[in-house]
């Protein structure tokens, strides 16, 4: 449709040129083509409008055929420089408007990520189950290494009621040798099975079946001195004397026995780096005294209540 216009534009051009003289005719060919090439422009945009909505104007088309028709027919004599203006004019309203840029499509839709999976849940490790408790320690005496204890049936009541015997049981860390009715052999064989190398200090209370007699005992004892063991010894418990059986218990159980044998004990261990314990002294006055220990009255020998703990307890004590 702006081509038509163009053409209108220059045939309007071509009849002033003819009309014109001289030298001025190519500039007011140029005026007159601009004013034109703006009205064409204007008028371009309402026949756009027009067109739209589907008229066209007939006359225009017409008209427009004829000014072609009467441009054609022109004096050549215009001269070559109306011809270079207007193919100047033509080719500059000839360039047609840039189209609109295409709306750019939309971005696709990202979908969205998919929910991560939630991580397993980790179960919590057990419990660690506690450690047993450490059953403590047996008490020993400190100051005497390790300690071997031998005794007659009054050492076996200290630890059982029923026993007649306790063979290297360990009491309080000790081990345990008693018996009853037993004398000195007894406490050699001891020593022997368990082993001389195997304990530091040797804690006795031997003699009640000595019968007073203590003649044995020292020299053994010399030996283990001369071997580097350490002594602790026990005097022999009192008995009594109203107690006593009237048969055998009487001629080799009275009280003056037993304190026979620990004078003896007495003065062998005098100079000695010996300790003595006086269980004689201990039990008497808790015989005398209504104390813990009291003595069986069908025997006069061994004492009560049994097993007579407090006297092991007591033992013990003298050997921090």
């Amino acid at each position: 449709m702006a081509k038509r216009y163009y053409a209108i534009a220059l045939a309007l051009a071509l009849c002033l040129s003819v009309v014109g003289c001289g030298n001025s005719i190519e500039n007011e060919v140029q005026e007159a083509a601009a004013e034109v090439s703006a009205k064409s422009e204007q008028t371009a945009l309402t026949v756009a409008e027009a067109s739209v909505d589907g008229r066209q104007d007939t006359a225009d088309k017409a008209a427009a055929d004829n000014l072609n028709h009467n441009a054609s027919k022109q004096d050549s004599s215009a001269g070559q420089n109306t011809s270079n203006a207007s193919s100047k004019t033509s080719a500059s309203d000839s360039k047609e408007k840039p189209s609109p840029a295409p709306a750019a499509e939309p971005a696709p839709e990202v979908s969205p990520a998919p929910a991560a999976e939630p991580a397993p849940e980790v179960s919590p490790a057990p419990a660690a189950e506690p450690a047993p408790e450490a059953s403590p320690a047996p008490a020993k005496p400190s100051g005497y290494g390790r300690i071997l204890f031998c005794g007659d049936s009054r050492s076996v009541d200290m630890f059982s009621e029923s026993a007649d015997e306790i063979r290297n049981e360990i009491h309080d860390g000790i081990p345990v040798y008693c018996k009853n009715g037993c004398q000195f052999e007894y406490m050699v064989d001891a020593v022997n099975e368990y082993g001389i190398d195997n304990f530091d200090t040797l804690v006795s209370w031997m003699g009640c079946n000595n019968f007073g007699n203590f003649s044995k005992y020292g020299p053994y004892y010399d030996q283990l001195l001369a071997q580097g063991k350490q002594l602790v010894l026990c005097t022999v418990g009192p008995t009594v004397d109203e107690c006593l059986l009237d048969d055998e218990d009487y001629l080799y159980y009275p009280n003056s026995n037993q304190i026979n044998f620990n004078n003896s004990l007495r003065a062998w261990a005098n100079g000695k780096d010996v300790k003595i314990i006086d269980m004689y002294s201990y039990i008497e006055n808790s015989l005398n005294n209504s104390g813990g220990i009291s003595i069986v009255p069908t025997d006069g020998i061994h004492y009560l209540p049994q097993p007579t703990t407090e006297l092991w307890s007591y033992i013990l004590s003298n050997l921090k």
